[in-house]
C-alpha cells in the first residue's frame, strides 16, 4: 500500500458501511489536498506577507488534525473542521490581503470558490440538512468578504496578485484544487472497479468450488444410496433364499405338493404376475416331455394341463440348451396372463432351466407386466438352482418308493 493510500484509508475499516468508508476517505483526501496546496501558499505568505503566515500554518495544522480525528473515529468532528475552519482561515487570509474599497482580486477569489466544493464532497442528498446548512454558511462567508475586508485589511502590496507570474500561479493552484476531486473520483471509481472485479473473481472461484463441492456431495450421496440399494438387494436375495430353502426342505416329506405353495409364495415375493413349473416326464409312448406341474397367476393356482415337447417353443429350447432366456419382445399370443379383468400379454418373460448335476430336469417360466431388475432375474436363477435340488430329491424319493413297493 502506498503512503498516500495509507493516509486516505486512515479511520476506514472493512467493518464499516461502504458509504461511511467513502466519506472518511474523501475527508482525508480533502485534508491531504489542502495540506499540499497550502505549502506554496505558505511559501508565498512567508515571502511577501510574513505578518499573516500564521493562517496558512494553521491551515496545514488543521489538515493534520482532520486526519487524526478520522483515525480516532471522530468522523463528525473531522467533517465539521473541513467545512468550517478551512473556509474561515482562508477568508481571513484573503481579507487581510484585499485592499480597502478596491474590487475583489480575481486570483484570490478563484481559490475562494474552491472551498464551495467541500460540503458537496462531504455530504450528499442523503444528508440534505447538513448540505444546506454548510452551503448557506459558505454563501454567507463569501458575501461577507467586503465587510470583513474593512476590518482585517493591511497595507500589503498586492499588485503581483492581480497580474504576472504570481497571479498565474494562484490561478493554477485554484485549477488544480478544482480538478483534484475529479481525479480523485476517477481514481476511486477505478479502484472500486478493480475491487469489484476482484470480488467477482473471488465469487466466481467460490461458486466454482461450491459447484465442485456440490458435485462431490451429490456423487457421495449417490454412492451412499447405491451402497444402501445394493445392501437392500443383497438382504432381499438372502432373505428370499433362506425362506424358500426352508420351504423346499419340506419336499422330502410332502413331495410335489410343496411346489404349489413354493411357486405361489415365489410369485408374490418377486412381484411377478405368473409363474409356471414344468417338470421332465414321459408321455404314454415313453417320450420325454415337459409337463406343467404347477402354475400360479394373480396369487391363484391355475388348473391347466399343458405338455411341451423337448426343443419345442421357447420353453423347450431353454430346456434343451440349458440357457436362461430373458425376453421383453414377447411373441404375439405366446402367453396370456389371465386375471379377473381379462387377458393381457406380459412385458417380460424369464425362463430358467432346472439343472441338477449337469442334467436338466425341468423349467421355471416367469411372466410379468413390469420389466424386472437384474438382481431379481439373478434371484430367479438362484431359486431355480435350489428348486432343482428339491425336484431331484422328490423324484428320487418317489422312484425309491416305487421300487420298494
Amino acid at each position: 500500500m502506498t503512503p498516500i493510500a495509507a493516509i486516505l484509508g486512515l479511520g476506514a475499516n472493512a467493518d464499516q458501511p461502504d458509504h461511511l468508508q467513502n466519506k472518511i476517505r474523501i475527508t482525508n483526501f480533502i485534508a491531504l489536498a489542502f495540506f499540499l496546496i497550502c505549502i506554496p501558499f505558505a511559501w508565498l505568505t512567508e515571502t511577501y506577507f510574513s505578518e499573516i503566515l500564521l493562517y496558512p500554518v494553521l491551515f496545514m495544522v488543521i489538515s493534520v488534525l482532520i486526519v487524526l480525528a478520522n483515525y480516532f473515529c471522530l468522523y463528525s468532528i473531522s467533517r465539521f473542521m473541513a467545512c468550517v475552519i478551512y473556509i474561515n482561515l482562508y477568508t481571513i487570509w484573503h481579507c487581510y490581503l484585499l485592499p480597502d474599497t478596491e474590487p475583489l482580486i480575481a486570483s484570490l477569489y478563484a481559490v475562494q470558490i474552491v472551498f464551495w466544493m467541500v460540503p458537496w464532497l462531504l455530504f450528499d442528498l442523503n444528508e440534505p440538512k447538513s448540505l444546506l446548512v454548510y452551503t448557506l454558511y459558505y454563501l454567507l462567508v463569501s458575501l461577507s468578504i467586503p465587510d470583513l475586508n474593512n476590518v482585517l485589511s493591511r497595507p500589503f502590496d498586492v499588485e503581483n496578485l492581480k497580474s504576472g507570474w504570481l497571479c498565474s500561479l494562484i490561478f493554477f493552484l485554484a485549477g488544480i484544487s478544482i480538478s483534484a476531486p475529479l481525479f480523485f473520483f476517477m481514481y476511486t471509481n477505478y479502484a472500486n472497479k478493480k475491487q469489484l472485479d476482484s470480488m467477482v473473481d473471488k465469487l466466481t472461484a467460490q461458486n466454482s468450488k461450491l459447484e465442485e463441492s456440490e458435485i462431490k456431495t451429490r456423487s457421495y450421496l449417490a454412492e451412499i444410496e447405491n451402497t444402501r440399494k445394493a445392501e437392500r438387494q443383497r438382504n432381499w436375495i438372502n432373505d428370499g433364499q433362506a425362506m424358500f430353502n426352508r420351504q423346499l426342505q419340506e419336499a422330502y416329506i410332502k413331495g410335489e405338493e410343496i411346489f404349489d405353495k413354493v411357486i405361489s409364495d415365489f410369485v408374490r415375493y418377486i412381484g411377478a404376475n405368473q409363474c409356471a413349473l414344468f417338470l421332465l416326464r414321459e408321455d404314454f409312448s415313453g417320450n420325454a416331455i415337459l409337463s406343467l406341474a404347477s402354475c400360479y397367476a394373480y396369487e391363484r393356482k391355475k388348473f391347466v394341463e399343458k405338455n411341451i415337447g423337448i426343443g419345442e417353443g421357447i420353453v423347450g429350447q431353454a430346456f434343451l440348451e440349458k440357457e436362461v432366456v430373458v425376453l421383453t419382445d414377447i411373441p404375439k399370443n405366446y402367453i396370456k396372463i389371465t386375471s379377473g379383468l381379462g387377458e393381457a400379454t406380459p412385458r417380460q418373460l424369464v425362463i430358467v432351466p432346472l439343472i441338477y448335476l449337469d442334467k436338466t430336469i425341468g423349467v421355471v417360466e416367469v411372466a410379468t407386466f413390469n420389466v424386472l431388475e437384474n438382481y431379481v432375474v439373478d434371484f430367479i436363477t438362484k431359486f431355480a438352482s435350489s428348486l432343482a435340488i428339491a425336484v431331484h430329491a422328490v423324484q428320487t424319493t418317489k422312484l425309491l418308493t416305487t421300487r420298494s413297493a
